[in-house]
């Protein structure tokens, strides 16, 4: 189960570093764009700022999980049991967060998509309207 969850939060952790990778260029992409792009980086960094306090916090509950493991093999089978799924919660808990992660920033990458189409319109506009002001 360490085991599993160390690889788990390896993933997450790889995540994590793709996510914030994309927050940092939808935030300097979005410099000049709306206020209301601006409060959509913000939520995603507070975001991401919790889930790295949740991966610093799972980092700690591993160890002590650890801690416990060593002094739960002579514990009763109903010990064994909580433990077990406090791990299952804590493994559902992470993929969550990184669902939302993902999810965050695929929807930054759609709102610099939708950025960039709207530059381009404005562009065009500007031609046709430089172009009827000389006609």
């Amino acid at each position: 189960e360490r085991a599993a969850l160390t690889s788990q939060l390896e993933d997450v952790q790889g995540r994590l570093f793709v996510a914030e990778e994309a927050i940092e260029e939808a935030e300097a992409q979005r410099q000049s764009s709306a206020l209301a792009h601006q409060k959509e980086v913000q939520a995603a960094a507070e975001q991401q700022k919790a889930l790295g306090e949740q991966i610093a916090t799972l980092q700690l509950d591993l160890q002590q999980r650890d801690a416990e493991a060593a002094q739960l093999k002579e514990a009763h089978t109903k010990e064994s049991l909580e433990v077990e799924e406090t791990l299952r919660q804590l493994k559902v808990q992470v993929a969550a967060q990184a669902d939302e992660l993902e999810a965050a920033a695929s929807q930054r990458a759609s709102w610099h998509d939708a950025l960039e189409r709207e530059k381009q319109l404005q562009e065009e506009l500007s031609k046709v309207q430089a172009e009827r002001g000389v006609l």
